[in-house]
C-alpha cells in the first residue's frame, strides 16, 4: 500500500467505525499483517487517530 493509500484506509476507518482505541488496534494489526514493520504502521495509525502512543501500545500488548 502507497502512503495515501494507508491515509485514506484508515480515514475510512475513523468515518465508517469511529475514532477508538479498538479501531487503531484493528488498523495497526492489519497493516502489520500486510507487511508493514510495527513502528512504521504505528507513526501512520497515530498520525490519524486521536489516540496516545501509550494507550494504543497497551492495548496491542494487551491482546
Amino acid at each position: 500500500m502507497s502512503i495515501i493509500e494507508i491515509k485514506t484506509f484508515l480515514k475510512n476507518k475513523i468515518q465508517n467505525d469511529g475514532d477508538t482505541t479498538e479501531n487503531a488496534l484493528e488498523c495497526l494489526e492489519q497493516l502489520v499483517s500486510q507487511g508493514m514493520e510495527y513502528p512504521n504502521a504505528e507513526a501512520q495509525v497515530l498520525d490519524v487517530f486521536s489516540v496516545s502512543q501509550e494507550e494504543l501500545m497497551e492495548a496491542y500488548d494487551n491482546q
